[in-house]
């Protein structure tokens, strides 16, 4: 089994180690140590159909017969080499998204980093027809107006 290691520089560049499993790591709060790492979605959301059969000829120019999964929550996840205490699940608020936690405005590291490097495993949620999960079956008019203090 390989592990991998993330190592955050000053300049904000990460670069990727590759650790043979029984190597042993240093405990440095700049090493991240992840043992397993995904997503998946979640929920049931839901499956859309348009009138008409699929033709695999025509599929660029024709939605006949098409499908859509959507409404459904994204999960990304990351587990530590040494995983202790409870694990962390991170749920935006209005309008966001799960990149609000992965890191700041101004480049620091997000709360996400913080708590991996403390050997919590992370869940970071995109919830249903937001950031990575934004499809959706509801039809709508997204606005300009800014809002980020909202």
């Amino acid at each position: 089994m390989v592990l991998m290691t993330f190592v955050s520089c000053g300049d904000n560049t990460v670069s990727i180690n590759r650790v043979a499993e029984n190597e042993v790591l240093s405990k440095n709060d700049s090493v991240l140590s992840i043992k397993e790492q995904g997503v998946f979605s979640a929920g049931e959301g839901t499956v859309t159909l348009s009138e008409g059969t699929f033709d695999i000829s025509n599929y660029y120019i024709s939605r006949d017969g098409s499908t859509s999964h959507v409404d459904h929550a994204n999960v990304f996840y990351q587990i530590p080499l040494e995983e202790i205490g409870l694990p962390m699940v991170f749920l935006h608020g209005y309008g966001q998204s799960r990149v609000g936690f992965m890191t700041t405005p101004d480049g620091r590291e997000g709360c996400y980093d913080m708590f991996l490097k403390k050997e919590h495993s992370v869940f970071l949620i995109d919830q249903p027809r937001r950031g990575e999960a934004g499809q959706t079956s509801v039809a709508g008019t997204i606005s300009t107006e800014p809002s980020d203090q909202t």
